[in-house]
């Protein structure tokens, strides 16, 4: 039936063999020839009626091995064979009476999960584990190692011998095991020392052996690199390649992420990656509805944006309970798209929705809603959030704090005291508003340009776009105790820039336009800079290039055409 080295498989002759035994009064021959048809192989068609038939026999002879069958195949049910867990139960109780340790096992994995006619009882589902595993199951071992590392009612976790049970069945080569035991190390938590050199190479073994969610697992890991563990990119897709074409749709999304983002030695591909992504939306899974739907809202090369498929995506990924969705459907329809409309009233509802999961980032949202109507909920969702650490909400609830609103009277004191609380603790948001006060003397701040440029600095070292493009702005214009520096200047501009930063392109242009210390004069360059900035609607943009194309200059000839559009975009009092 399985075949040997030099003895090529032959189900179709196995079946006869099997049935000239079992008529010659087999019981081990009844109970094959079951296991064969309810599986069925090539010239075997699959029969389950006919294995329960057999297995029925085997167990009215007294094989154990029958009873674990028939109480599988009654468990579960198949073609012909409606479930019947209650049945099953007394199948597998019988075979416990008769000593069969995998009996056990099934019993205990019937009673841990419960099924029709079969409460759920995980004590005693323990009990059953822990008996099997006195007797070396590997398979009790697992199970008994994922209830622990879990825990459940009346079950406490118990992550150290959880760790100890996978550590055992791992060395008798059960991959589950293995994999779990890798997650368990790659993490590290619950007294469980981090090792992820470890879990790199129980991941590589249960790979090995077929596994496709150690595959996935490895090739996340790959993806990101950690400490001892280098990232390796085509190692990781050729992995995320492999557990895909077997089925794993987590290996799907996984490597439509690695093909949407690109990589060293991996270009780009979002054809492909909406590909894979479509594919797993249409097995359910909803990590690829909210990838897919972020795909389509910004579009990408082959790709083109369809913010309303986006909506549909993560309104389907919202109605599975996803916050992650919640958070991006409303951001769509509060800023609306072509497709779909912006509206606010389903934004805030959206968001009420995923506050009420308890995700942080909904309730700052929804309170910078609510603040203009409703400033004293606002101020509550803000106090909500920044007491479990929200960096974000700590500086919007100081600076709620700091203007007042209908229902919140000013408090300088306590928004100050909560900016330099969250600029001491590293939130980016607080430095950059911390800096904008000591910069202008605001809020009985007294004006210190120092203090201020080193806030910025903080920020921007951060990676803050904002504090890079205020920390130019600084060293662009020079003040009190802070010299011009425009080459630092120049250089901070350009990174923001590259960040889209549109304010960022105005100023680059202007110095590139005039030139300054160590920085020659580049028009051309400047007209390009403050082309990007009025195609995105900025007037400033528009009256700096209608001034450059009205004087002209090397290279670039004199326009009057410019001028038209930014005073038009003046006169319909466009802002920044």
């Amino acid at each position: 039936m399985h075949g040997a080295p030099g003895v090529p498989k032959n189900p179709r002759r196995a079946k006869d063999l099997f049935e000239y035994a079992a008529a010659g009064g087999s019981v081990g021959a009844v109970v094959n020839l079951g296991y064969l048809v309810n599986q069925g192989a090539e010239g075997v068609p699959r029969d389950p009626v006919a294995a329960q038939a057999l297995f029925e026999r085997g167990m009215n002879a007294g094989n154990v091995f029958a009873m674990v069958n028939l109480g599988y195949l009654l468990e579960h049910g198949a073609p012909g064979v409606p479930k019947n867990p209650v049945r099953a139960k007394l199948v597998y109780d019988r075979a416990v009476a008769a000593g069969s340790v995998d009996a056990v096992v099934r019993l205990g994995v019937l009673l841990e999960h419960g099924a029709k006619g079969v409460p759920k009882d995980v004590v005693l589902a323990k009990s059953f584990y822990e008996r099997a595993v006195a007797g070396r199951n590997m398979l009790a071992m697992y199970n008994l190692a994922v209830l622990l590392e879990k825990g459940a009612p009346q079950v406490p976790r118990d992550v150290q011998r959880a760790k100890s049970l996978y550590e055992q069945a791992a060395r008798e080569g059960v991959v589950s095991a293995m994999c779990n035991l890798g997650v368990m190390l790659e993490h590290g938590s619950n007294g469980v020392q981090r090792n992820v050199v470890r879990a790199k190479k129980l991941y590589e073994s249960a790979a090995n052996a077929g596994d496709i969610v150690a595959m996935a697992r490895l090739a996340l890991l790959l993806q990101t690199g950690a400490e001892g563990v280098e990232k390796n990119l085509l190692e990781a897709k050729r992995l995320n390649e492999l557990a895909a074409k077997r089925g794993s749709v987590h290996a799907m999304v996984s490597l439509a992420v690695l093909l949407e983002q690109g990589g060293t030695g991996l270009p780009k591909n979002p054809v492909r990656a909406k590909s894979l992504y479509e594919r797993a939306v249409s097995a359910g899974d909803i990590d690829a509805c909210v990838n897919l739907g972020v795909l389509l809202c910004q579009g990408a090369a082959g790709v083109l944006p369809d913010a309303a498929r986006a909506r549909t995506l993560f309104e389907r990924a919202a109605g599975a309970g996803d916050v992650d969705a919640m958070l991006k459907l409303a951001d769509l329809l509060g800023r609306g798209a072509v497709g779909v409309p912006k509206d606010m009233l389903m934004a805030k509802a959206v968001y009420e929705r995923a506050a009420n999961c308890g995700n942080v980032q909904a309730m700052v949202h929804l309170g910078s809603i609510l603040e203009q109507g409703d400033a004293v909920r606002a101020l509550g969702l803000y106090e909500r959030a920044a007491h479990v650490g929200d960096h974000k909400a700590l500086s919007s609830l100081a600076n709620l704090l700091l203007h007042g609103a209908e229902g919140v009277p000013k408090d300088v004191s306590r928004g100050m005291e909560l900016l330099k609380r969250g600029a001491n603790s590293g939130d980016v948001y607080a430095m950059i508003q911390l800096a904008k006060f000591l910069k202008k003397g605001m809020h009985g701040v007294s004006r210190n340009l120092p203090e201020a440029k080193a806030l910025f600095e903080r920020a921007a070292n951060a990676g803050n776009t904002n504090a890079i493009f205020h920390l130019a702005l600084l060293l662009d214009q020079g003040a009190d105790g802070i010299p011009k520096n425009a080459k630092r200047a120049k250089e901070l501009y350009e990174r923001a820039v590259d960040s889209n930063h549109i304010s960022a392109m105005v100023n680059l242009g202007s110095l590139l336009e005039e030139g300054a210390q160590g920085i020659p004069k580049n028009a051309k360059r400047a007209k390009e800079l403050y082309e990007r900035a009025v195609d995105a609607g900025n007037v400033f943009a528009m009256v700096a290039l209608a001034v450059l194309l009205h004087e002209g200059a090397d290279d670039i000839p004199k326009k009057c055409v410019a001028c038209e559009r930014a005073l038009r975009a003046r006169c319909e009092g466009r802002k920044l």
